[in-house]
């Protein structure tokens, strides 16, 4: 409206200040890596990749190259599983006489050119504390249509307290034992015998015999050892005592009795137990010798 070159607009247009900027942030994120092109590699990428097979079907459902009905009890997809379970009888050995049982199991084929299929198991003590007495092994039946694929191979390995080598069963590890059996009982190469002992308590305190310790000795895994002893007391509630002997078969158990008093002690002979109830008698005083001063 100054400027003397133009006319003079006495009624400019009214502009507000109020102005919007928009800005446009960015995140950008930069990294620097080292190409080595002299050098070659394989980078993994990893690649996840999920999908229904619905569609697949709707399209190829009737296409016996990718869809069909089978009967998984046919010999192509037939398997079977062997059970291992250890005897009854012998899970308190597993508290002081075993450390565990090892099975080597093998399965042979001899058709159709299938390798062999072996497995290993193990029992120890921490899985009978556990209620587990029981493990299996599975094979498949690769087709195989006579009663052969029933047959299979297994080893024993069993480890004892105190013996550094394994008993192996067969003893030749070159030799297997052929079975089959639906399942195997996992009994230790030993006998488990029950013996009684009786004494009468009313000996013990009219001869002042305060306790007795009963050694019991035998052989286990071909190792001589102590393996039980019993400790019988002048004021047990019971005048019987019932436990059981784990020694290798066709082997005696050996026994001796050592009883104390305040003033001494007794040792007897040492025995062959010739019964499965033993009644302990005191020995006379005069086998008793005295304590030193």
């Amino acid at each position: 409206m100054f400027s003397p070159k133009r006319d003079k607009n006495y009624n400019p247009q009214y502009r507000t200040d109020n102005q919007y900027i928009l800005k446009d942030i960015k995140d950008v994120r930069s990294n620097k890596f080292y190409l080595n092109l002299s050098k070659s590699t394989t980078i993994k990428v990893p690649f996840h990749t999920a999908g229904n097979l619905g569609g697949l079907y709707a399209k190829l459902g009737d296409d016996s190259r990718y869809f069909r009905i089978v009967n998984i009890d046919e010999e192509t997809y037939q398997r079977r599983n062997i059970i291992f379970q250890v005897d009854g009888d012998f899970v308190d050995a597993f508290d002081d006489v075993i450390n565990f049982v090892t099975v080597n199991f093998r399965k042979k084929y001899s058709t159709g050119g299938h390798s062999d299929v072996t497995a290993q198991l193990l029992i120890n003590g921490n899985d009978l504390k556990n209620k587990i007495s029981i493990k299996d092994i599975s094979y498949p039946r690769l087709g195989i249509k006579s009663a052969d694929w029933l047959e299979y191979e297994y080893q024993l390995l069993w480890s004892f307290k105190g013996r550094p080598n394994s008993v192996r069963i067969p003893e030749n590890g070159t030799q297997w034992i052929k079975s089959s059996d639906p399942a195997v009982s996992l009994i230790p190469p030993l006998v488990k015998e029950y013996v009684e002992l009786d004494a009468d308590r009313r000996e013990f305190l009219n001869n002042g015999v305060a306790s007795a310790s009963i050694n019991f000795a035998t052989k286990q895994a071909g190792a001589m050892k102590v393996v039980r002893t019993i400790i019988l007391r002048a004021d047990d509630k019971s005048s019987i005592n019932k436990v059981a002997i784990y020694h290798d078969a066709g082997v005696p158990v050996g026994y001796q009795s050592s009883w104390f008093k305040n003033s001494g002690k007794a040792d007897d002979d040492v025995s062959v137990m010739a019964s499965n109830y033993l009644f302990l008698s005191v020995p006379p005083a005069e086998k008793f010798i005295k304590k030193n001063p």
